[in-house]
């Protein structure tokens, strides 16, 4: 997430208009000032100079914002056991390893979504059985997102199929849906949200 998408998250707009909006913007830009520095030009001058011109800024965005492949994905999946104890309350729950970058990196995205829907109890699930391990996640997440040693630690480990993060919809101690790290994207987060 970067700061023009916090932007547009800010005005209220949904995760995937914030993530799409930018790549858009940068290419009408790059018509638009194609259109006024080639306007008097002949035809070809302006095919010649103008297409590059217009695909500049939208080059140069993407250069350094790439979309990744699971940017815009929703596909989510029914784990085999769906129903622990420790899941008990409904929201939403992150299954975390410690030293996990992808785990850190879904801090950002969590704590701008508990911004966005105070109401949502989420929860982050460390697979440790270390108080240390807790601590660099807790410093990061807001205060209100739960960062816990998970208790469970076999089961949450065969619900995440060994990858990490995964993320959980918990409704009435049952999962509802989870997502790994490369399927839960802006479509998901909306999902959520709503």
């Amino acid at each position: 997430m970067n700061s023009l998408e916090n932007i547009f998250l800010d005005f209220g707009l949904s995760w995937t208009i914030a993530k799409s909006l930018p790549y858009i913007l940068s290419l009408l830009i790059g018509i638009l000032l194609t259109i006024l520095l080639f306007r008097k030009k002949n035809k070809r001058l302006k095919l010649l100079f103008g297409l590059p011109v217009s695909l500049f800024f939208f080059t140069a965005y993407f250069i350094f914002h790439p979309i990744y492949e699971g940017d815009f994905s929703n596909r989510s999946y029914k784990p085999k056991s769906s129903n622990l104890a420790e899941l008990k309350n409904d929201g939403f729950v992150v299954i975390a390893i410690p030293g996990c970058m992808y785990c850190l990196e879904s801090i950002e995205k969590l704590n701008k979504l508990k911004e966005r829907t105070p109401d949502l109890k989420i929860r982050f699930l460390v697979l440790t059985s270390a108080d240390k391990d807790l601590k660099y996640y807790r410093k990061i997440a807001v205060p209100s997102i739960s960062v816990e040693k998970a208790k469970d630690t076999k089961h949450l480990l065969e619900i995440s199929n060994g990858g990490f993060p995964t993320f959980l919809s918990v409704r009435e101690g049952k999962i509802m849906k989870a997502w790994s790290n490369d399927s839960f994207g802006v479509l998901a987060m909306d999902e959520i949200e709503n």
